[in-house]
Order: structure tokens, then C-alpha cells, then sequence
């Protein structure tokens, strides 16, 4: 089976080890210029807490800004922070997961990485959590949010049958509704963005929920 992974809380705890600390630097940018807040650490909460409901932290901050009733001029300032990830944060994977990898390669299953975002960045995170990019038979790392083309790609290049292949991610809209319309098999990973309300709501037709990746390699279809 072809199994198409997403990276960011995924494989890696980036909500939880990078985005809390980049939400920090982004406030303190903000008020740095000018943004005003009543206490530090009561805004840091407040912005951390919108963050854990919201589809990106580019949606909290932006969701933050106007709730303060402050310029929006703020926003470009606070977002610029947000894609400051340096080698000294710590970056882990989630529980099982390298281990989890090696166990569905060892199984032939081909496994495939499309994670958006810069392509230094996303590999410095694989890295930094002790992932192999060997275990992967193809990576696409893109600006582009749009991952159907990629799928689309992949579904060519390995010449799979879309019943034949599943995509693991923890964002719906962003992650497993591509794979939907092609019809392959999803796997909402309930981590990350996967915990907010919105997408634990969804009406969208996932095939599997796992709240462990260990979990993944019981499903019948990757035994």
C-alpha cells in the first residue's frame, strides 16, 4: 500500500514544540512596535489558547489582534515570527513514530512525505526528530496548500489504485479532503490541529481516526 504521510503534527509535535515558543516571539515582536497588552504572560495565554481551536497560527494571531481592538498593522509583524524556526528549538516526534515508520517499511508498504511549507525548513525539522528521510520513497515539501496535485502526482509515479493508497494528516481540510476526492483512504490523526474542535466535528467522511500513529499499523489494511 502506498501510505502518504503529512509532517507538522504528523510525524513531528510542532504545536507543541515549535509553534508555543514562535507564539511567544510573535507577541513579544508585536508589543516591541507598539502593541498594547494589559500583561504580558495574560496575552500569551489568551493567543496560545485561540491557537489550539484555530486552522493555523496564522489564524490565531490574526484572530488575537482584532479581539485586542488593535491595528491590524500588527499582524505582518507578528506573522513574520512565525516562520523563524532555528536549530536550537527542540523538535520531537510524536510517540511511536519513528518506530512506527520503520515497522510499515519493513512491512513493503511504500510510504511518501507532501508537507507544506520552505523546503530547508521542513527537512531540518525530519532531522532534528531523528526521522530518516530514507524511510521515505518520495518527499514533496511545498508553499503551495494545495496538496491534490501532489497526490495526484504520486498516484501516477507509483502507479497505485487510489483504493490502494491512505494519507495520514491531522488538518482535514488542508490534508485528507484532497485525498478524499481522489478517493483514497484517510487517516485523521487527532493531534495538533487534529484536536480542535472544528476539525474533531467534521462531517467529512474520514476512514480512520487514531489518536496514537502506533495505532496505524493495526489498521487491517497495513497488517
Amino acid at each position: 500500500m502506498l501510505i502518504i504521510f503529512d509532517l507538522d503534527d504528523t510525524l513531528v509535535k510542532t504545536s507543541e514544540c515549535i509553534t508555543h515558543i514562535l507564539l511567544e516571539r510573535s507577541l513579544r515582536a508585536m508589543v516591541n512596535k507598539g502593541f498594547k497588552v494589559q500583561g504580558f504572560c495574560q496575552a500569551l495565554f489568551l493567543l496560545r489558547e485561540l491557537n489550539k481551536q484555530a486552522s493555523s497560527a496564522e489564524e490565531a494571531l490574526k484572530e488575537f489582534v482584532i479581539s485586542m481592538q488593535e491595528d491590524c498593522k500588527f499582524i505582518p509583524i507578528g506573522k513574520e515570527q512565525l516562520t523563524e524556526f532555528t536549530l536550537d528549538m527542540p523538535i520531537l516526534p510524536l510517540e511511536l513514530a519513528v518506530e512506527t515508520l520503520h515497522l510499515l517499511k519493513k512491512k513493503k508498504h511504500s510510504l511518501c512525505l507532501v508537507t507544506i511549507g520552505k523546503n530547508s525548513l521542513q527537512r531540518q525539522k525530519l532531522e532534528k526528530a531523528g526521522i530518516d528521510p530514507i524511510l521515505f520513497s518520495k518527499i514533496i515539501v511545498s508553499e503551495d496548500k494545495n496538496k491534490k496535485p501532489h497526490y495526484e502526482r504520486l498516484l501516477a509515479e507509483f502507479a497505485y489504485n487510489p483504493t490502494q493508497v491512505m494519507v495520514c494528516g491531522d488538518r482535514i481540510s488542508v490534508d485528507l479532503e484532497p485525498a478524499m476526492q481522489l478517493n483514497c483512504k484517510t487517516v485523521h490523526v487527532l493531534c495538533g490541529r487534529g484536536l480542535s474542535t472544528k476539525e474533531k466535528t467534521s462531517k467529512a467522511k474520514i476512514t480512520y481516526r487514531i489518536s496514537n500513529l502506533v495505532d496505524l499499523s493495526d489498521l487491517k489494511e497495513l497488517r
